[in-house]
């Protein structure tokens, strides 16, 4: 079983298997997917049982802890499913994505990492979460649509991170820093 993000194309399959909305898979044991049956646990059609292709592959993304306690897994659940673990790029690999995504200079890309560490170092100090690679590639294409970078930081990531007054004008001092 792998966890991560579901493609398109995946996504796209997975409607055309459903007359309804999928809102939540979970797939109860190695044995069912032997037997090529998923369990859909969903609001409208809990407990409904699919039959799925031999070539049927199941990926889901889950963030404990992120944004709310109440969007926790219940403990049962997530025993059914393997973890992985997803950190930050290294700051080399994700200046390069960074550059590659946007189009901006490598020394740009550079900035805009640094400026990313510092927001992650905020982190349970008024943060929830530092910027994420994604926001640095939104502010990326800011800048290379010729917006200023301070704000290109601003909008696109500061204004994500957190509504605090206080906050946001301390992430705008860090962006400063560097811009």
């Amino acid at each position: 079983l792998i966890i991560g993000d579901i493609n398109q194309r995946q996504t796209a399959s997975v409607k055309k298997l459903t007359p309804f909305r999928l809102k939540f898979f979970a797939v109860t044991t190695i044995a069912e997917r032997e037997h090529q049956a998923i369990k859909l646990a969903d609001h409208t059609q809990q407990g409904t049982l699919l039959e799925a292709n031999d070539d049927f592959c199941l990926a889901i993304s889950y963030n404990p802890g992120y944004q709310s306690v109440l969007k926790d897994l219940k403990q049962s659940t997530r025993q059914r499913f393997v973890a992985l673990e997803f950190n930050y790029p290294a700051a080399e690999l994700e200046r390069k994505i960074v550059s590659n995504e946007s189009g901006v200079a490598l020394d740009i890309a550079e900035k805009l990492v640094k400026f990313a560490q510092m927001t992650r170092n905020l982190k349970g100090s008024g943060l929830e979460e530092g910027a994420s690679t994604r926001l640095l590639v939104h502010a990326a294409k800011l800048m290379a649509s010729h917006i200023e970078p301070v704000t290109a930081c601003q909008s696109a990531i500061a204004q994500a991170l957190t509504d605090d007054e206080e906050m946001l004008a301390a992430v705008q001092e860090l962006s400063s820093s560097l811009f």
